[in-house]
């Protein structure tokens, strides 16, 4: 049964009575959020979800940021974070386990050429995603300076649009 089975990720549609019968103040949505919204419908209905849940000790990682994080910033013009480390880490472990890093298109699985890591940046009209491209090329610095300009840049509504597409996996920082 379970190997016959084939799913449907059709999107369910509201009734329009439904919708119209609504009550409460309306908004209508700008062009960025209303991509974002459609975005993150169809994530649902076409990306596979997983989730992982592991306990690890970053303190030796914790120790050595505020260890040089002042020699950081002045060296490289950029905070050093703990996301970068976590970013770099993810960008490594895709290239290694290619699987991971892969898309599926019809009865295909595509493996992609370079791992592009989307980082979610929550911005004041909802959620944006840029894509740090050739992430597995990258060593500490060069990852940190990336998400240091691309999380500014979405936060002021200065990314092209070519950098928000082509991301094969999305780091969301939930905070410490």
């Amino acid at each position: 049964d379970v190997e016959s089975y084939t799913p449907s990720f059709s999107r369910p549609q509201c009734a329009p009575a439904q919708i119209m019968d609504v009550k409460g103040e309306r908004i209508k949505m700008d062009p960025m959020r209303k991509a974002i919204a459609d975005n993150m419908v169809k994530s649902f209905y076409t990306a596979p979800h997983a989730s992982l849940i592991d306990t690890l000790d970053v303190t030796p990682i914790l120790d050595w940021i505020e260890m040089h994080k002042g020699s950081f910033v002045k060296e490289h013009g950029v905070k050093i974070s703990l996301t970068a480390f976590i970013a770099l880490a993810l960008a490594k472990a895709l290239k290694a386990y290619p699987l991971l890093n892969s898309q599926v298109h019809g009865d295909e699985i595509i493996l992609r050429e370079s791992v592009n890591v989307g980082l979610a940046v929550s911005v004041g009209a909802g959620l944006v995603v840029p894509v740090i491209a050739h992430a597995e090329e990258m060593n500490l610095v060069k990852m940190a300076l990336s998400i240091s300009d691309k999380a500014l840049r979405a936060r002021e509504g200065k990314l092209l649009p070519s950098e928000v597409k082509g991301g094969s996996f999305t780091l969301t920082n939930f905070g410490m």
